[in-house]
């Protein structure tokens, strides 16, 4: 896959995303990068009053396109952290790259090893989380 096809799906995930009668917003911006690669990022904001903002910066390794970094976070509409899907680092250094922080009932929250999630993914799991399905 491209940079541009890669592109191209994420667009059609955001327009497709944006017909949804759940979603009020849904905005990003593609900025494709010299030799092969883009950052990627922009907002969905659910007729709740919570938003998902999420980024990607990709680059073409062979035929694939890699992750380099990413964050997809779901807030709630007082904008406290529901989820947040990165790979950002932690200090303290947490054991491995790929993590997920999920929100507690007592208001911290718990960060464990997870896969990294495409957009696609994360809305899905947006969608069933607010019991929208």
């Amino acid at each position: 896959m491209t940079i541009d096809e890669y592109c191209q799906a994420i667009s059609t995930i955001c327009d497709r995303t944006a017909t949804l009668p759940h979603v009020l917003t849904c905005e990003y911006t593609l900025e494709k990068r010299p030799p092969d690669q883009a950052y990627i990022h922009g907002r969905i904001e659910w007729m709740n009053g919570s938003e998902l903002h999420w980024m990607e910066y990709c680059d073409r390794e062979g035929s694939t396109v890699k992750k380099l970094r990413y964050s997809y976070h779901l807030q709630d509409k007082i904008h406290a952290l529901v989820f947040r899907y990165d790979n950002a680092a932690h200090k303290p250094q947490l054991p491995f790259k790929e993590h997920k922080h999920s929100a507690t009932s007592d208001g911290s929250q718990t960060i464990f090893k997870t896969d990294a999630p495409t957009l696609g993914e994360v809305i899905e799991e947006t969608i069933a989380w607010y019991g929208w399905l």
